[in-house]
């Protein structure tokens, strides 16, 4: 039977359970010290299962910014209590910090009520109090508050995240299963304030990983926007992270030598205690893993992601001078040079280099002195402009239901993207529809 020692002690876990990570530090301190005081004094006493319990309620308040001094405390603590609990015979195969970590997402700290009871006058069972699953709780309150401070914790990979790591390599693999917009739009919405260290790194990593696939790939603006949104407000997040980088140049991940595969791998998991076990043990060799987690190296991987998406958000929405493309779509004669801007765009598929061609092809509109084009007897335009150089300077059959000899299909091309581009355009008197990708 779980055993109280005061009526105080029950009302400070009430109190404990409403502290989270925007609680103001004067009210979050004071209780985090109190608990942080009487479990280093006795980590392995009778009533550490208490203190253990109170810190664990208070992750989320410790993981995001409290005071440099006392999320130090508090891990320091709460590694003595596992310490001195850990080594201890017990007969249960499982405990319930185990059943509960697959499940924890990426904000949440493990639940104090299991040592202590969701209500202090409910006592919990035998194994939530056996001394093994009190180091359980304490090993996984410290890897929350200090991700890869604490070995130990056992490897806890849930289906979620399985699949968040498949969808992501789906795309970057470029076979999405759907649309990847979607995808990566989901992934793209800026941090919650309060996210604990473990959460943002694997935000800002996934936007790492998936910046040259959405510049090279990606038309959405909407995704543009989200992913620049979101990294601008990690920058502000990790700004406000105490303390500074305390790695030496070059000692932060060489992303020259690391896969995208892997990158992913750990964008996913680096989220959950469970997750960054699975990390240690078959992805980040030895002492690795807190540089994943540095507001450094995390800084510089938002940076780069920016440095990317903000250009190529100018390029693909930003407003584009395509007055000089005038020289090269115009013919002699005063007509559109049909031929070649379907060069323009078929070159795009075979080299990346006339990419930014192929893109204002399409915006690109005829001046406004260009020559009008030749008309038919009944008065309507000839298609001559659209459909390449003419075969007669008028239309001979203009009248009798028949197409004239000028009117040839527009030949497909291979471009996908220029499709939507291009506007499918109705041929006067010709019953003929082309676009600039084909009909």
């Amino acid at each position: 039977m779980i055993v109280i020692p005061d009526a105080r002690t029950a009302a400070l876990y009430e109190r404990w359970r409403h502290v989270h990570a925007t609680t103001e530090r004067g009210v979050a301190e004071p209780l985090v010290l109190d608990c942080v005081r009487r479990l280093a004094a006795e980590p392995g006493g009778g009533t550490a299962h208490v203190w253990v319990a109170g810190l664990a309620e208070m992750t989320g308040y410790l993981a995001w910014r409290p005071e440099p001094a006392t999320a130090r405390a508090a891990v320091e603590a709460l590694v003595a209590a596992a310490d001195a609990s850990a080594g201890r015979e017990c007969g249960h195969a499982t405990h319930p910090y185990e059943r509960e970590l697959a499940g924890l997402g990426g904000d949440d700290g493990p639940s104090g009520w299991c040592l202590i009871g969701e209500n202090p006058e409910i006592p919990g069972g035998e194994a939530d109090l056996c001394p093994r699953n009190v180091a359980g709780v304490a090993r996984v309150a410290a890897d929350v508050i200090a991700p890869f401070s604490v070995p130990g914790i056992p490897v806890a990979v849930s289906e979620d995240h399985e699949q968040d790591v498949k969808d992501l390599l789906d795309f970057l693999n470029d076979y999405p299963y759907g649309d990847p917009a979607f995808t990566i739009a989901s992934n793209a919405g800026a941090p919650l304030t309060g996210s604990n260290r473990g959460v943002l790194a694997g935000y800002v990593i996934t936007q790492h990983v998936s910046a040259p696939y959405v510049s090279y790939r990606i038309g959405v603006r909407p995704v543009f926007d989200a992913m620049i949104e979101g990294l601008e407000k990690a920058l502000e997040m990790l700004a406000h992270t105490d303390g500074d980088c305390p790695h030496a140049e070059g000692e932060h991940p060489d992303l020259e030598e690391i896969s995208y595969e892997t990158e992913a791998e750990i964008a996913c998991h680096v989220r959950t205690p469970g997750g960054r076990a699975h990390l240690v043990e078959n992805a980040l060799d030895e002492g690795e893993g807190a540089l994943w987690v540095c507001p450094g190296f995390l800084r510089e991987l938002a940076e780069e992601a920016l440095g990317q998406l903000r250009p190529r958000r100018a390029e693909l929405f930003g407003a584009r001078d395509t007055s000089a493309l005038d020289a090269r779509f115009v013919r002699v004669d005063g007509r559109p040079a049909v031929g070649e801007l379907t060069r323009v765009l078929v070159a795009a598929d075979d080299f990346l280099g006339a990419r930014t061609a192929a893109e204002n092809a399409p915006l690109w509109g005829p001046p406004a002195g260009m020559r009008p084009p030749p008309t038919r007897a009944n008065g309507s335009s000839c298609c001559t402009s659209r459909c390449g150089p003419p075969r007669s300077s008028t239309c001979p059959t203009a009248s009798g239901g028949k197409s004239a000899p000028c009117c040839v299909p527009w030949t497909r091309t291979r471009s996908t993207t220029t499709v939507r581009a291009a506007t499918a355009t109705r041929i006067p008197g010709c019953g003929t529809t082309g676009t600039a990708a084909g009909r």
